[in-house]
Parts: structure tokens; sequence; C-alpha cells
């Protein structure tokens, strides 16, 4: 397995144009920021996950921004929000694609993909028989 190249606090500040102490309050107070890495007292992000998160946030005007979208199947988050909690349905379920036809979850960051393919998860998807695609959308496998 191939590892990506994380940024510290103030590498991934830097890349994404926003402060320190922004990306802190996202993280410690309000927990809607960028998905993070904790290693021992070190906090470390994975690039794709900020563009995916960076992506999450665009907004049409700042009268009217979007709404967070839910995933759209309304009886697979509920059961997932059941068994999980709603934050954890937010986090990693309702960012990811939905192939209605064939069932398919295609997670778009990686880490939604390792969440989604834990043992406890793929036996709930299985037996709504629902299935994770092997890759975020658009990463090779």
């Amino acid at each position: 397995m191939e590892f990506p190249k994380y940024l510290n606090v103030n590498e991934a500040a830097d890349r994404m144009g926003v402060s320190v102490s922004y990306l802190n309050k996202l993280r410690l107070t309000e927990g809607d920021g960028p998905p993070f890495v904790k290693m021992g007292a070190r906090v470390v992000y994975d690039p794709a996950d900020l563009a995916a998160w960076a992506e999450s946030q665009k907004q049409r005007s700042t009268r009217d921004p979007l709404k967070p979208s839910q995933f759209p199947d309304h009886g697979v988050r509920a059961a997932v929000v059941a068994e999980l909690g709603e934050d954890w349905a937010r986090s990693y379920l309702d960012p990811c694609g939905w192939d209605e036809a064939a069932r398919v979850i295609s997670p778009k960051i990686e880490i939604a993909r390792r969440k989604l393919r834990e043992l406890a998860m793929l036996e709930l998807l299985n037996g709504l028989g629902v299935t994770v695609a092997a890759s975020p959308a658009g990463v090779a496998a």
C-alpha cells in the first residue's frame, strides 16, 4: 500500500490559503473541517482529503449557501445512522457517490473508502444489497 505524503497543519493551511488557527478551530471546536489523521500528538492531512473537503464547501452566494447533501438512498442512510449515528453518516456516507441501478457506493475520499470497507459496515451494507467501490471515485486502485 502506498501512503500519501501527509501535510502537517502549517503545510495544509498554506496549501488551502487559510490560517492555521482556522484549521485548528474546525478540528477542535466545530468538527466539520477536513478529515485529518492523528499520529501520536501530531495532526496531519491527506492532500486528497483537503481537496475533497474544499470541493464540498462550494457555495453559489453568501446569501444562499448550498445545503450539505445527504446520501440519496434514504433507506441506506437511515440504516447507517441507526447503527453508527448521524455524525458518522455525515462524515463518511453523505459525500459518497451512489449508483442506484447497481446499488454501489463510490467513496470520493480515501478515509470514507476505508471506513465503509470495515467488516461491520460491509456486513450492514451487504444486508441491504449494497456494495462499496474498491477505490475512491476517480482514483485508481
